[in-house]
């Protein structure tokens, strides 16, 4: 498989459809680089047959995967206008139901990639090659409300057919920052009284509340450990304000562990990212600071997270600090004033 082949196009153009879409789409990302179109290659328009080889009723907390093989499969479609290359080879029909009134976040990639084999990835939602939504050579993610959808594991056939084995991984989640996070005794408390405060941790089997979010630009895999403090607002004083803040960082790392941090206002689909820390690199500390500079007494949660889930513990530990401080700005006084106190 070329490095060409290796990249992604995604595709958020209108749709032109003869009827209305069957279900909405609130957003869809794919993992790549955009690659060039194929010279030469005209998308048809075209209806198809779209009973599946298996539908998947979608519920929050939901993870499985599809091992099948196109290997003398059908082929119905020959492109999708979302990715500008031809897909002539065989393809299997997957169809996706959301729950009416349910928003679900959808993540599915292709897992055993074989170099002699090019599959890739569309989602539309409906029979027609004009509702693709995405097409993706490796994963694709979408937030999903009710209604139905198609996943297609389709064959990029420029330079000859392809057709083969493949294994889908997939999951569906909560969208933003799980509630079960802000429940209390679920994060650990610092005191923002205490100046320093050291936490020995895993991230071994620990539950995943959050994946990406508009501050990340990478996906998480891994479960987080979650953390929540409650900074005091800032208070008037003969100085100016006070402001509380802390700082944490990284004091220990299991090798290899790739750790971010994560730091929210709450829980829910619409949490506020106050700030994120990642480096990308392997058994890198990651450090972050935050200040309560609005008017009133706000609970953060911070959560430490890994771009993959360790497999055992003794790959999965970490020690964190957290130094937390009230800052009083200093009064500036003129020379001229300094003298008048000693006269």
């Amino acid at each position: 498989m070329s490095l060409l082949r290796n990249t992604l196009l995604v595709c958020l153009g209108a749709l032109v459809l003869s009827g209305p879409l069957s279900a909405a789409v609130l957003h869809v990302a794919g993992d790549g680089d955009a690659k060039p179109p194929v010279p030469g290659f005209i998308y048809q328009r075209a209806p198809f047959d779209c009973t599946p080889l298996q539908t998947l009723n979608l519920t929050v907390g939901q993870s499985s995967s599809l091992v099948d093989d196109t290997t003398g499969g059908p082929s119905n479609i020959d492109g999708y206008p979302c990715a500008p290359w031809p897909q002539a080879s065989p393809e299997h029909i997957y169809r996706l139901e959301v729950g009416a009134g349910d928003t679900l976040q959808f993540w599915a990639g292709l897992t055993n990639i074989d170099p002699d084999i090019d599959h890739d990835l569309f989602l539309l939602n409906g029979c027609d090659t004009d509702s693709c939504l995405i097409g993706a050579s490796t994963e694709i993610t979408a937030i999903l409300t009710g209604g139905t959808y198609y996943l297609i594991v389709d064959g990029y056939s420029h330079g000859g057919i392809n057709e083969g084995p493949y294994t889908v991984e997939y999951n569906s989640r909560y969208v933003g920052v799980a509630p079960l996070v802000c429940v209390p005794g679920v994060a650990t408390v610092v005191d923002i009284a205490v100046p320093e405060t050291i936490f020995n941790h895993n991230l071994f089997s620990q539950f995943n509340a959050v994946q990406e979010f508009e501050c990340s630009p990478i996906r998480l895999k891994g479960g987080e450990k979650w953390y929540t403090l409650t900074l005091p607002a800032p208070v008037d004083n003969q100085w100016g304000q006070d402001f509380s803040e802390f700082t944490v960082i990284f004091t220990e790392l299991a090798p290899g562990l790739d750790v971010a941090l994560w730091l929210f206002d709450g829980c829910g689909m619409t949490p506020i990212c106050l700030g994120y820390a990642n480096d990308n690199v392997g058994g890198q500390p990651e450090i972050l600071t935050y200040r309560n500079e609005t008017d009133k007494e706000i609970q953060v949660f911070l959560g430490v997270d890994c771009f993959r889930a360790p497999s055992e513990a003794v790959s999965g530990f970490y020690t964190i600090k957290f130094t937390t401080d009230i800052i009083v700005p200093t009064e500036k006084t003129s020379f001229g004033s300094l003298r008048a106190l000693y006269r």
